[in-house]
């Protein structure tokens, strides 16, 4: 088989004179030889498509930022309302109310309403070494 038919002839020609004498026509995808423009012309389009690909990398990378830095304290609070499904109670911040059993030794701290929120021993800093008296105005 030869390299190329027709070579010189014009597009036309060259595609008549083959429906001339092939046996069939059908269509294929097939590889074609790049002349040395063409792969300089490719390379600068790939070039072209690759800063593309970049620039959109980094806008990107900065969308993806911004959403984080959004979704930041939504996903907090989902957290600290699942702590709260989970275990059933909620932290809150406010005054604690500490009140000592010294016979007993231990420590009860009451919330603003006056509901016992936990027991504990007293320190050891809390201990009365000496009487304290406090006077309780009732009226």
């Amino acid at each position: 088989m030869e390299k190329q038919l027709f070579a010189g002839q014009n597009p036309v020609v060259i595609t008549d004179n083959l429906e001339g004498i092939v046996d069939r026509i059908e269509k294929k995808v097939y590889v074609e030889r790049l002349s040395d423009d063409e792969l300089s012309s490719v390379k600068d389009e790939y070039i072209q498509c690759v800063m593309q690909i970049d620039r959109a990398m980094e806008e990107l990378e900065g969308l993806k930022a911004e959403y984080n830095e959004r979704l930041k304290p939504i996903r907090e609070e989902a957290s600290e309302l699942m702590e709260q499904l989970r275990l059933g109670v909620r932290k809150v911040e406010g005054n604690v109310y500490t009140i000592f059993n010294h016979d007993k030794g231990i420590a009860g701290e009451y919330s603003p309403s006056g509901k016992l929120i936990k027991t504990r021993p007293m320190l050891p800093t809390e201990r009365q070494t000496t009487i304290k008296l406090k006077a309780v105005n009732n009226g």
